[in-house]
């Protein structure tokens, strides 16, 4: 079962419709800046610097998109998953995104980028002492705490955090009944 909306995908017209709106924004805005400073201006390098900047906020807004939908199919497939969805570990003050599943004998974050963290964390439901949600000021929430045995601490910041937070406790409580 997945919890959580799917992400939502832009056609790829209107990815390169949008990069292309962005390096002309960006070649206006140095146009602006070359005029307002009486510098001498060259069309043909503004030109220039619009599309490379077109191309480069192509890559990086949508080109490195496309790991996450393979890593979410391939985690869907797998029949030994009670449930998942889309998460951020927060580390600190850093975000991994990622996904998070639950097995029967474990929970199982799998970040999308594995340049950054390289394996998967786990962690068996024997050794979970306590699982809370967390809220911004007291009023929005925003996903769930996960206090181990050993006293260790990660926050994962996930969609409907309250409905995680009942299938995580029922897996926890299957667990010690059994």
């Amino acid at each position: 079962m997945k919890i959580g909306g799917d992400v939502v995908q832009i056609e790829t017209k209107f990815q390169v419709y949008f990069s292309l709106l962005v390096g002309g924004v960006y070649g206006l805005t140095f146009y602006w800046f070359q005029l307002v400073n009486s510098e001498a201006i060259s069309v043909v390098a503004l030109i220039f610097q619009a599309i490379c900047f077109s191309g480069f906020w192509f890559l990086f807004a949508f080109g490195f998109k496309h790991k996450r939908k393979q890593v979410m199919d391939h985690i869907a497939s797998d029949s030994s998953i009670a449930f998942y969805g889309a998460a951020h570990q927060l580390i600190k003050t850093s975000v991994v995104s990622g996904v998070l599943y639950a097995t029967e004998n474990q929970l199982v974050f799998q970040p999308n980028n594995e340049d950054w963290i390289e394996n998967s964390w786990t962690l068996d439901w024997e050794n979970v002492e306590n699982i809370q949600t967390y809220s911004s000021l007291g009023v929005v929430d925003l996903g769930v705490r996960i206090q181990t045995k050993g006293g260790m601490k990660f926050k994962f910041q996930v969609n409907q955090p309250r409905i995680w937070l009942q299938k995580l406790q029922t897996k926890i409580e299957l667990k010690q009944v059994l």
